[in-house]
This record gives structure tokens, sequence and C-alpha cells, in this order.
């Protein structure tokens, strides 16, 4: 499963249920691949620091390989690459 932008924007309860769910299941049974633009130290924050939010970010933190791209942005680099022209018609 890949979960691309996790956490662009503030996650409300409902959502982080859904997620502890989602993750819960997943946990040590198969792979999910975050795409964020945020450091784990941040998550808490962006998903309200309730107690799902701490188990969140505990299952996904400690049992997890990162890497980090720096400021590397691949839409900017990919988009000069394979720009196109629109047809005029």
């Amino acid at each position: 499963m890949i979960i691309d932008e996790w956490l662009s924007s503030k996650l409300d309860d409902k959502q982080v249920a859904f997620m502890f769910e989602l993750i819960e299941l997943r946990y040590q049974n198969g792979s999910i691949i975050f795409c964020i633009q945020f450091a784990p130290s941040q998550w808490l924050d962006r998903l309200c620091e309730g107690p799902q939010a701490g188990a969140i970010t505990d299952r996904i933190v400690h049992d997890s390989a990162f890497f980090n791209s720096g400021e590397l942005n691949m839409r900017e680099i990919l988009g000069t690459i394979f720009s196109y022209t629109k047809d005029p018609a």
C-alpha cells in the first residue's frame, strides 16, 4: 500500500481512527509506503495528538526505513524531462 501526501493536511478524529485501524491491520502483515514532507517529530501535531495518534506514530516509526530526498523535487525534475506541448486543435 502506498499513501501519498501523508499528513499534507491535519486529520480530524474520525480520520485518525480510520488510519489507526488501517495501520493496525497492516502492521507486521504488509508494507506501507508513506510519502510525506514532514519529519516524524511533526506527525503528532498533524494527527491531533490523541492516544491513537501516538499508536499510529509508534507503529510507523519503530519498524520503518526512512529515505530522505532532501530538497529534491521530482515533479520539477521529471516535468522538464517529460514536458509536452498541447495539441492546439
